[in-house]
């Protein structure tokens, strides 16, 4: 025999609803390419075409917790709602990252970046980058300003002092003796498919045309600036986090503003390095977290502090920062229970009782009832009741 059912259409949020008698809901998506999810919030993929290419902010919940969002309908895997809310290959957005010249990818542009196409080919990357873009077809990357570009874009200079030049002598760096003149004795090399300093200007170690004349103040390789004075901040990634000295003033060549020296004392961007403060989940910042708490889990966003402590650390994404243990964790590794002898019970039983008053008295348990568990909470742990219990029994008996 058939059970009866009834079809309930309920299209704002673009679901329809089959419920059958034993009241088990089937959620069904009323448009094409399109699954039901109980979380959308959760699932960390681009969601629309003006997603795409951009970093995504991803809800992390605790195990147990409540998902900030309705269920709903998303597109389904690859793809991703165009300007009119239909559900579409992400490949057919009409931009990635902001670039109309770009379309969903790996981020790799294998063989197609512009070093490639002036003769220059650069090794290919073997990995697919999450939620990245490659150019597309006929169009190459360029490196200098992170965009694909046209085949003959690929020649055009955008560093002061430079041109594009097809066949020339090589650019002359800087002279080892700063004192504004050429002492540069290396022979004429032949660049080709090059931008190249135009004449009178030398190459710099920071990768900019520069005059002669101007090589006498001592010349730092790229992502470095040269200081008479060096200010007080940390200078290496191992120093990122922690308090520092600043005894050794000496003029030379630091890092520029957000840089410091890795492992083998190349500069590379602060958020680069592979830990702060010693925690490897975590990278430079302001040291706020500001909803990053494992406190903040679950609750709405609230307003942040607008200051910004120097040499500080803040959580990279994914991660929470736990103020008991003063580290950067997964949300399901959040400590709920911060005082003694608590633990987190989903399901803690009634029975022995979680107060002083009831320890010694007799407790009465009705066979019915001993399967019964209590709403989800902090409880102490039994270990440490029955050990409270056993000496106010010794107590009493003496």
């Amino acid at each position: 025999m058939l059970k009866p059912f009834f079809i309930l259409a309920f299209t704002a949020n673009n679901l329809i609803f089959t419920t059958y008698a034993d009241n088990h809901p089937e959620e069904k998506c009323k448009g094409d390419n399109e699954i039901f999810v109980k979380c959308p919030d959760t699932v960390c993929v681009p969601k629309t075409c003006d997603e795409v290419g951009y970093p995504l902010p991803c809800d992390n919940l605790h195990p147990g917790g409540k998902c900030p969002s309705k269920p709903g309908c998303i597109c389904k895997e690859n793809y991703v709602r165009d300007k009119h809310g239909k559900c579409i290959p992400i490949k057919d957005c009409p931009s990635c990252g902001g670039d109309p010249n770009a379309v969903s990818g790996c981020g790799v542009n294998c063989e197609r970046h512009c070093a490639d196409y002036l003769g220059h080919p650069i090794p290919c990357e073997k990995i697919c980058h999450k939620n990245s873009c490659d150019c597309r077809k006929g169009y190459y990357y360029d490196d200098r300003i992170k965009k694909c570009v046209k085949p003959k874009e690929c020649k055009k200079c955008y560093g002061p002092n430079e041109e594009f030049v097809k066949t020339g002598i090589c650019d002359k760096s800087c002279p080892k003796k700063h004192d504004g003149k050429n002492h540069d004795k290396i022979g004429k090399q032949i660049c080709k498919n090059q931008c190249l300093c135009k004449k009178g200007y030398v190459r710099a170690l920071n990768n900019t045309c520069i005059r002669i004349i101007d090589c006498k103040e001592p010349q730092c390789p790229i992502h470095e600036k040269y200081e008479k004075n060096p200010t007080c901040k940390p200078r290496k990634c191992s120093e990122l986090g922690f308090k520092i000295k600043c005894d050794d003033k000496k003029p030379g060549c630091v890092c520029i503003d957000d840089y410091v020296r890795n492992n083998k004392g190349v500069c590379i961007p602060k958020k680069e390095c592979p830990s702060c403060g010693g925690d490897p989940n975590a990278v430079a910042g302001c040291g706020l977290n500001c909803n990053k708490h494992c406190s903040d889990i679950g609750k709405k966003p609230g307003p942040c502090n607008t200051q910004c402590h120097d040499n500080a650390c803040d959580c990279r994404d994914g991660f929470f920062y736990d103020d008991s243990t003063k580290k950067c964790v997964k949300p399901e590794e959040c400590k709920i229970c911060t005082k003694p002898h608590e633990v987190y019970d989903k399901c803690p039983p009634t029975c022995p009782p979680q107060t002083c008053e009831s320890i010694g008295k007799s407790i009465t348990v009705h066979q019915k009832h001993t399967n019964r568990r209590a709403s989800p909470g902090v409880y102490v742990k039994r270990a440490t009741i029955e050990i409270k219990l056993e000496s106010v029994s010794r107590k009493r008996t003496v």
